[in-house]
């Protein structure tokens, strides 16, 4: 994957929450539509509607689902998915408890909105006639897909620390 022109340090903040989410961020990302609120609110357990809630999320933003360190979840992305689940904040250390939730809530998002995993994007891509030539196609398609992931991922982070920087230089 031609990763070459992003530095050391967009790389690994890939798939990671910035140190600090802007208000446009949680509102593009983190706001339940009908759809996910009514599939949110469909879950008993008030850890798991605020679980599902953050992971939804988090998809968005990330391109992945927070599965394993949930301690890196922002406390502001909690807090601003549990108030629109009408769940306390405090639930999202018990939906770290069972570890299968996590997974589960994954597969139920990819599911209902149609989210695949970049495998099954090169299955599909696979089963195309290219003459011959499909692992070439598919390489190139692979790359693009993952360039383009991670050069918006990284964008968003430099526009973050530009928004940010830009705004203590406003208080000063």
């Amino acid at each position: 994957m031609p990763v070459d022109f992003l530095s050391d340090e967009q790389v690994a903040r890939y798939g990671r929450f910035a140190a600090e989410q802007l208000p446009g961020e949680l509102e593009m990302f983190f706001r339940l539509d009908e759809r996910a609120l009514t599939h949110a609110r469909s879950k008993r357990a008030p850890a798991n509607r605020l679980g599902l809630a953050v992971q939804w999320g988090a998809v968005r933003m990330l391109g992945s689902f927070v599965t394993e360190d949930l301690k890196a979840v922002p406390e502001v992305v909690v807090r601003f998915a549990a108030a629109q689940v009408g769940v306390d904040p405090a639930e999202f250390g018990a939906y770290a408890e069972r570890r299968q939730s996590r997974y589960e809530h994954a597969w139920e998002i990819r599911d209902a909105f149609g989210y695949t995993e970049f495998e099954s994007a090169e299955e599909q891509v696979c089963v195309i006639d290219c003459g011959g030539h499909s692992e070439d196609v598919l390489r190139s398609a692979v790359q693009v897909a993952n360039f383009v992931l991670l050069a918006t991922t990284a964008f968003k982070a430099d526009l973050r620390r530009i928004a940010s920087t830009f705004q203590r230089s406003r208080r000063s």
